[in-house]
């Protein structure tokens, strides 16, 4: 029961970031994930307990996801998103992507697009890590991570 509890606070608080993302972060994320190429230090690793796809802009979309683990693929799908209606984004949390702690890499690329775009999961203040990948009102991607301490 505690674990149902603790989905839906964090899918409330990534639906409310996810909101808040079209005027100005007030908080509730940590920033931009690391960028492709960002080295991630061995004694950084992290438990992945959310990982959530929301979809900002006013047309459906879908986005093929890889998720890494230790550099090993641990999720790998293609995805659905409806459009965001009454100025609420679309959200679909990824069941599959939490293995343990590890070192975390996501990839992304929506179906039109040939480039990937790829973030390293690091934590700023916590070893927990909620991340969330959003499509704009635009159709740009980018991910955002929100760390605490992990719960027992």
């Amino acid at each position: 029961m505690k674990n149902d509890f603790r989905m839906s606070r964090r899918s409330v608080c990534l639906s409310a970031c996810a909101v808040g993302l079209t005027g100005s972060v007030a908080g509730c994320l940590s920033g931009p994930a690391e960028t492709e190429g960002a080295e991630q230090e061995a004694d950084a690793a992290i438990e992945l307990t959310d990982l959530v796809l929301v979809n900002d802009d006013e047309v459906a979309q879908t986005i093929h996801l890889l998720v890494y683990r230790n550099e090993q693929r641990v999720h790998w799908g293609t995805h659905e998103i409806s459009a965001q209606t009454d100025n609420r984004p679309s959200i679909e949390p990824i069941e599959d992507a939490s293995q343990g702690p590890a070192n975390y890499s996501v990839a992304v690329r929506l179906d039109e697009n040939t480039e990937w775009d790829e973030w390293m999961l690091k934590p700023d203040d916590g070893q927990c890590v909620e991340a969330m990948i959003r499509i704009g009102r635009d159709g740009d991607l980018g991910a955002w991570t929100m760390t605490g301490e992990c719960e027992e």
